[in-house]
């Protein structure tokens, strides 16, 4: 059975079923993150993944790759794959490609029960499948309690460390802010004491949206000059739970994250098309109105 028949995973068990091609592996693009600026993190969750909303309709539309430095294609499945059509745009523009693995629910929890009974086990074949499809790593989503969190911090360490190994020191591996030090689900919505060990555990923290101004400066202080960059300030285009609109709202946050010289992580832009003022439009019209909306985004 190949992974090439499946673009995601919803089980454990059916991921590590399935063989890697032993001649199909590409040569990953080496995208160079900036290491002395704010990055851009595009989190592509767009009517589930996997359709032609997702893949086709938004692919049309989205130009605005200077932008961005980081595309991640997000679904809730267990693990997502980025499509091959992803994986090559980011190729084209020189950008860091990232799949999602996420655990939810019950079944996130038979998953993760999984996981940490062999961490370096799918740690191995995640970064394997990297190379195998051509990107760069992996979004790490622990949405479902877990045991502890030393056996997330193991993971992340395992999973970090393979995909340097495999894909090069170009390789991310950012942990989504979802867990407590009890391995509880409780996001922190800033860098602390609490997620720090995840933080120091891989190559990036995706902050969870409820934030305020003061827990962006303590967080870029606890990372230190070395790393602030490293930490990805999440921005929910939908504007759920937060002070800002949805849209173009998000302008708010993302220029008080310039003015700190923060990276920002922007969830599911998508939304220009779901809801915004490219639905319904014709693809040159759409177009406009998605570019209009980065340009408010990420003004020069």
């Amino acid at each position: 059975k190949s992974l090439h028949t499946h673009g995601y995973f919803d089980q454990y068990d059916d991921f590590m079923s399935h063989d890697l091609s032993p001649v199909s592996s590409r040569k990953i693009k080496q995208s160079l993150l900036p290491s002395n600026k704010p990055r851009r993190l595009l989190c592509h969750d767009m009517k589930g993944g996997y359709c032609k909303d997702s893949d086709e309709a938004y692919r049309d539309v989205f130009t605005s790759w200077q932008c961005i430095d980081i595309f991640c294609y997000f679904s809730h499945h267990f693990i997502s794959i980025p499509p091959k059509v992803w994986v090559d745009d980011c190729a084209k523009n020189e950008k860091v490609c990232l799949g999602t693995l996420i655990t939810e629910g019950k079944l996130g929890i038979r998953n993760g029960q999984k996981i940490f009974q062999d961490p370096e086990l799918l740690a191995e074949k995640l970064a394997r499948v990297c190379v195998e499809f051509g990107f760069h790593g992996w979004l790490v989503n622990f949405e479902s309690p877990v045991p502890s969190s030393q056996h997330v911090t193991k993971f992340l360490r395992f999973l970090t460390a393979a995909c340097k190994k495999h894909i090069g020191e170009n390789s991310v591996v950012i942990y989504y802010d979802s867990l407590d030090s009890r391995g509880s689900v409780r996001y922190q919505n800033c860098l602390n004491h609490v997620n720090k060990p995840y933080f120091d555990a891989c190559d990036g923290i995706f902050l969870n949206y409820w934030w305020n101004g003061d827990m962006i400066l303590s967080s870029l202080e606890l990372a230190g000059t070395s790393r602030r960059f490293d930490v990805y300030v999440g921005v929910d285009v939908f504007a759920r739970g937060v002070k800002y609109n949805a849209g173009t709202g998000c302008a708010v946050a993302t220029s008080f994250l310039q003015n700190l010289g923060a990276s920002a992580a922007i969830f599911a832009p998508g939304w220009v098309l779901e809801c915004g003022s490219g639905k319904n439009k014709s693809v040159d019209e759409a177009k406009i109105e998605d570019s209009i909306f980065w340009s408010m985004l990420f003004k020069s």
